[in-house]
């Protein structure tokens, strides 16, 4: 699932935020919607157990379908793009050895580290020191509000 969600939907991502955001205020703008992610990313667990212990597993399924379903309204409202790419996947690979993209290779890369930190190694390194899952939630907690107050002051510097 995560390959098919890379595929098609982070090229797409990436493309129209470079094209619609205000490039001088970019970074504040990229800080904003990764702590947005994150703190919904932070609650969404916490909620959903509330209403499983309040109302059962069957009551969040049905909450999550209506948002699920909700979420596709603001689309109908929005404008359509119609775009004609003449770039390609191999042109783009091969800009990506260009001294002048330099930067933004690093920081690609530099994100991709963070994917594979947060979602393959961090989870495998707290099952393996073998804590509980209440110390596992308290240090998860700790570090991802770390990373949302670090998002947001780099926000802010860059």
């Amino acid at each position: 699932m995560a390959v098919a969600h890379a595929l098609f939907y982070w090229t797409a991502f990436h493309l129209d935020f470079a094209r619609f955001s205000e490039v001088k205020s970019r970074g504040k703008q990229l800080s904003y919607r990764h702590t947005a992610a994150a703190l919904s990313s932070a609650a969404s667990p916490f909620m959903g157990g509330i209403i499983i212990m309040q109302f059962g597993s069957a009551s969040l399924f049905g909450i999550v379908l209506i948002l699920f379903f909700a979420s596709i309204f603001p689309l109908f409202f929005s404008q359509e793009a119609h775009e004609c790419y003449t770039d390609s996947f191999q042109k783009a690979f091969g800009e990506m050895f260009q001294k002048k993209y330099k930067n933004k290779v690093i920081a690609f890369a530099a994100e991709g580290v963070d994917v594979v930190i947060q979602g393959v190694i961090w989870p495998i390194f707290l099952f393996a020191i073998a804590i509980n899952y209440s110390e596992i939630g308290a240090i998860s907690s700790f570090a991802f509000l770390g990373g949302v107050i670090f998002a947001l002051f780099m926000g802010r510097i860059i």
